[in-house]
């Protein structure tokens, strides 16, 4: 029942109808539904373009998180198995952040900044022994 009613919704949400306003409009409301199951790669698409940012947004704040609380005494890792988790956190954050986003003299500037953040979060997450680097 509740798969149903989201995936009415959805679909109102998709075709800019007003749930609201416009639910009782069952002819609206039955070309909707008539458009949707008769051209689904139409919904899939309007679906996908809806919903994909937001994911990014969970993923990409959970990828800080993870960088935040990182530590090789936490993780229990050696030095070079430490650098390698964070190595695959800052490479898929890259993938959800592309420098080919910034102009290019820009990028420059972000990929020095983000070379300096980098050796910080590694440094912060070694062991204390290591802190006289």
């Amino acid at each position: 029942m509740w798969v149903s009613k989201f995936f009415t919704f959805s679909i109102l949400l998709v075709y800019n109808i007003d749930p609201v306003a416009d639910f009782f409009d069952l002819p609206c409301l039955r070309l909707v539904v008539v458009d949707a199951l008769l051209f689904p790669p139409r919904l899939w698409a309007a679906s996908t373009q809806m919903y994909a940012h937001s994911q990014n947004d969970v993923r990409i704040y959970e990828l800080y998180l993870e960088i935040s609380h990182a530590s090789q005494e936490v993780l229990r890792l050696l030095v070079a198995e430490f650098f390698g988790y964070l190595q695959s956190c800052w490479e898929e954050l890259a993938r959800y952040e592309p420098m080919s986003d910034f102009p290019a003299e820009a990028a420059s500037i972000v990929v020095k900044r983000l070379t300096s953040q980098h050796t910080y979060q590694f440094l912060m997450g070694l062991e204390p022994e290591f802190e006289s680097l």
